[in-house]
């Protein structure tokens, strides 16, 4: 069986681990950037997830010709603050800087009800299969924030986004908890159905 050689281009080991937990196939072998060589700073500079995936993706697929390439953007909106932070998120307040961004937010939305505190994380996702083909796709889960940090788990903004169907934020989440309902998964479960479809169409399975 011929193996499908996937690089996932973040250096983030947490988004790694959720986007191999959901795409994992016996037909795919997957590489990080580190595991290729690429050690290159991506300036992220794109006025949308999409355009910011993108760019990930391009470097990626620039560099090695011969793997697919799946590279993601995501961020938080909160409609009550124009959609801060939006494509800035992780550096909101400061570059790649997780408590000083949830800070900001924080502080923000000081003495404002809950009603107003609704927010979505949202995820766009790129595969770039070869030079000609790029399958995207996008997912959204909506939340309220917290006036403080509940929970250990996850990262970035998890532990001040409250869902509550499970009456938890996402920081009180198990991984195969967040795994079922996140931004993240709900993007990875739609490229999941773009790629079968993809392979059917080559009858690669």
């Amino acid at each position: 069986m011929e193996k499908i050689k996937i690089v996932i281009a973040t250096n983030n080991v947490n988004k790694v681990r959720e986007i191999e937990n959901i795409l994992t196939n016996e037909r795919f072998d997957f590489f990080t950037l580190k595991e290729i060589g690429f050690y290159k700073d991506i300036i992220e500079d794109g006025n949308s997830y999409i355009e910011n995936a993108m760019i990930k993706a391009n470097e990626a697929h620039n560099f090695i010709k011969d793997c697919w390439i799946i590279a993601d953007d995501s961020g938080l909106e909160i409609p009550y603050l124009n959609y801060e932070p939006g494509i800035h998120s992780a550096r909101y307040a400061d570059d790649h800087d997780e408590k000083k961004n949830i800070q900001k937010l924080l502080e923000n939305l000081h003495d404002v009800e809950d009603r107003d505190r609704r927010g979505r994380f949202v995820c766009v996702i790129a595969c770039i299969v070869d030079d000609n083909t790029c399958l995207t796709a996008e997912g959204e889960v909506w939340g309220i924030i917290t006036k403080d940090m509940r929970g250990e788990e996850g990262f970035g903004y998890d532990p001040v986004m409250y869902y509550s169907p499970m009456n938890k934020t996402f920081g009180e989440m198990t991984f195969n908890e967040k795994n079922a309902i996140s931004h993240r998964a709900n993007a990875l479960k739609e490229l999941k159905n773009k790629i079968n479809s993809y392979l059917e169409g080559k009858k690669w399975i």
